[in-house]
Parts: C-alpha cells; structure tokens; sequence
C-alpha cells in the first residue's frame, strides 16, 4: 500500500501542475461542442458581441478578453454561428487557464510548491460556482494572481523588464474589468508601497519611470469603480446585495458551509510539523467526509451562487503565500496536493456532466420551438438549468439558426423578467421585446412574429406603467 502511495505521488501528485492544465484543455475542447458557451451570461455576451463588437462599457477591458476569438472571427468576415459557438465555448474556460499557466511560470523555481495554493483557489471556486467561473469576474481573479505573486515573490531592484511589462498589462486590463477590481488594486496599491521604498538608487530612470507608472495605474480601478458608484443609482445596491442574497437563499448553502470547514481543516493539518496516528485519523476522516458531501450534493447545479469566492478565495490565499514565504512557515506540500487532485477529479467530472445535460436542455428547447410557433412563455415549459439568461429570447434565436433556421417564427420570453421594480420599465422591455439585427449573419423574423411581439410589448408596457403608478 505505502508503495502504491509512493507511485501515486510520485506519478501523478508532482506532476500536477502539468496534469492540470492538460486534462482541463482537453475537457474544455470537448465541452465546447456541447453549447457551453450559451450557458448562464453566455447568450447574453454572444448576441450582444454579434450587433456591436464592443457593446460593454462598464466592463470592456474584460469583455474584449473574454470574447477575443468571436470578436475577431468576425473582424476576419466569419458568419459561421456553430464556429462562433464552439469558440466561445472553449474560449470562455481556457481564458482562465491561460491566467493560471501564467501565474504558474512566474513563481520562481524553488518556490514552485506555492502554486498549490493559487490551484487551490482556482479549483474551490469552479466546484462551486460551476460554469460561472468562465465569466469576468474569474477572469478578473486571474489577473490578479498573475500580479499578486510578481509582488511577492520578485525584488525591484533585480526585477527583470518582461516582469515589469506583464504587471503593466494586466493592471491596465483591470482598469474597467470588473467591479470588485478595486479591492484588488488596492490591496496591490499597499504591496508597491513597501516594494517602492526598498528600491536602490543604482536603478535606471526608465526602469524606476516604469515601476511608478505601474504603481498609478493601480488607482484607475479604485477611480472607475468611485465614478460608476456615483453615475449609476442602481450600481452599489447590485455589488454590495445580489451576489449575497444568491448565496444565501442558495439551498445548499449549509453543505457548502460544511466544506469549505472541512478544507479549512485539511489546510490547518498541513501546516503542522508533527506526525500523529491522530492527526492522520482525523486528515484521512476530513477526506472521507469531504467526498462524501460532494458527491452526495452536487454543488455545480446552483451556477453562479458563490461567485464572490473569485474574490474572496484570491485574497485569502494569497495572503497565505505571503505569509508563508516571508514567514518560512512549514507546510506539508502533499496534503494540498492530494486535496488539488480531488477537486481536480470532482470538477472535471461535474463540468462534464453539466455540459451535456445543459446539451440536452437545449435540445428540449429546440424541440418546442420547431413545434411551436409565435411567442412561447417560458414559465411553461421548466427545464433543467434554467435561469435567468439561459431562456432569453436571444437563446431562441442563437440555437435555431445554429441547427440551420434563419427564419425565426417561434422564440421564448420569461415574462417574469418583464416587471421592473423602478422607473426603468421602457428600458426593461426594449431588452426583452425587441430583436437584435442580425440581417448580415443570415437572419429574418416572419411578419407574424413581428406582429405578436408588438402587440405584447405594448400590452407589457401598459401593464408595467399601471403596476408603477399604483
């Protein structure tokens, strides 16, 4: 048995790294032609890129990132709908992949046990925010970390130029990338200041230029966050209350709890320097019950519920490396190993499933709008994954002409989504009840479509003013 182990660690637990991001570039690949880039704010970016290339304002720095494939497949003259689908599908995961190959490289050698910890926070946030973890605000932890361990890990005084024009380009992406960016950049605001006042006066006027245009650059977040604040009503109340309020009327809430102790213990063993028959009783019994849990709830349904782990999770664990690093604090490598490895398992095996169930929903989908025609509700027909974006009238229209429709004469609306709670009630139905102009990629509307979906958007709008007034 201990043999066993010993091939298990040697083969698999040291290679890891490598494991990782080989396993995850071919599970991605394939999922990709299971329409995983329509999921949760998948349809929502994929129509919204198709009428206008750089339709996101507030977040433009990472919905360029996010959809550079499309968006220059489409530069290029493509129309091809399965090849835009399967690009996204593939480019919305990998993104993320390339953030954490990166920050893998740019630990130093000696320390590359560190990355254990970065992968560790990778691997909890996609168990358990699932497919989401392909949306901005992932990309925008990626990010991060790619900066995070330059900061910890490198010495301005010796700093190489591809070090400082890395950190350059990834501050400059998290300028207007996600909101929570200006947590980060102000965390990396309090690193330059204790890294600025070690630097020796024998560095080069254009090094030093550098390393204090970096420096600012780190106050543009903390500033488009400030000014969105400001400008939009409606902004604070969104960061501050609807990724909470998800996570807490999520159902598995209390067994998400349970996990996130579990592996809070299996970190704490780590770091203890004395070997125990206890200690590895209660190491192996965390374990036991941590898989357990994960396969009797399975966490990846819920979507999008934990997102604030992308944030949550990246400063946590990189003030643990910081820590550890400057503290040369001990810490049992194998442990976290074993641990990565599982939720490594756990995760492909959970995206995998969800992709072809999500396929399946689709095709549901499709089965009802080729036997329907008009406006169909989508509070009628419950599928699997259903919410939010997933039935937005633009998914109907994406997933038939993808399977060779161009005459569109049958979409959903949730019309659950159609009651505004302030005075944005045009704004609201112009979003739902209008349709995108999709004339150069192919696509009509029938008259009779056109003519129902007028109707309904004045009986909506009516119905809508009415409820406001009162």
């Amino acid at each position: 048995m201990i043999k066993v182990f010993g091939l298990f660690e040697k083969y698999l637990l040291e290679k890891l790294p490598q494991i990782t991001f080989v396993s995850l570039t071919v599970v991605f690949f394939i999922n990709a032609f299971y329409n995983i880039a329509l999921l949760t704010d998948g349809t929502f970016n994929f129509a919204n890129i198709l009428i206008d290339l750089f339709w996101d304002e507030n977040r433009f720095f990472a919905t360029f990132i996010v959809n550079l494939p499309m968006i220059l497949a489409i530069k290029l003259g493509c129309t091809d709908f399965n090849l835009f689908i399967i690009m996204q599908g593939f480019w919305f995961f990998f993104v993320t992949l390339i953030c954490l190959f990166i920050t893998y490289i740019n630990i130093p050698k000696k320390h590359r046990n560190m990355f254990q910890f970065v992968l560790l926070s990778y691997l909890i946030s996609m168990n358990f925010v699932g497919t989401f973890f392909s949306s901005k605000s992932f990309l925008c932890a990626g990010l991060y970390w790619i900066i995070a361990v330059v900061l910890i890990f490198e010495n301005f005084n010796t700093i190489s130029y591809k070090k400082l024009f890395l950190l350059l380009i990834c501050s400059i992406f998290m300028i207007k990338n996600y909101e929570w960016s200006a947590v980060f950049a102000l965390l990396f605001i309090i690193y330059y200041i204790f890294k600025i006042k070690n630097i020796n006066t024998y560095i080069s006027l254009y090094k030093k230029t550098l390393i204090y245009i970096i420096f600012f650059i780190f106050f543009l977040p903390i500033l488009s966050f400030i000014f969105t604040w400001v400008t939009e009503t409606e902004f604070l109340i969104y960061i501050s209350k609807n990724p909470i309020q998800e996570m807490l009327v999520d159902s598995q809430l209390p067994q998400a709890l349970i996990v996130i102790v579990f592996i809070i213990m299996i970190l704490f063993l780590s770091l203890k320097k004395n070997k125990s028959k206890i200690t590895d009783s209660v190491l192996f019994l965390c374990f036991c019950c941590l898989l357990f849990i994960f396969i009797n709830y399975n966490f990846l349904y819920s979507i999008s519920s934990y997102r604030l782990f992308n944030f949550f999770l990246p400063l946590t664990f990189s003030l643990l490396i910081f820590l550890i690093y400057n503290k040369k604090i001990f810490v049992k490598f194998k442990i976290i190993k074993l641990l990565n490895f599982i939720l490594l398992g756990l995760f492909i095996f959970n995206i995998s499933v969800i992709a072809q169930k999500w396929n399946k929903s689709l095709n549901n989908i499709y089965y009802v709008l080729t036997t329907n025609k008009g406006i169909l509700k989508a509070e009628d027909y419950p599928l699997s994954l259903q919410e939010g974006f997933q039935l937005h009238m633009w998914l109907s229209i994406i997933l038939q002409k993808e399977r060779g429709v161009s005459n569109i004469d049958s979409i959903f609306i949730s019309f659950s989504t159609l009651k505004p709670s302030s005075n944005s009630v045009l704004k609201t139905i112009n979003n739902f009840l209008s349709f995108p102009n999709l004339k150069k990629y192919g696509i009509t509307y029938s008259d009779e479509l056109l003519k129902k979906i007028e109707e309904n958007s004045k009986l909506v709008s009516k119905i809508n003013k009415k409820e406001l007034i009162i």
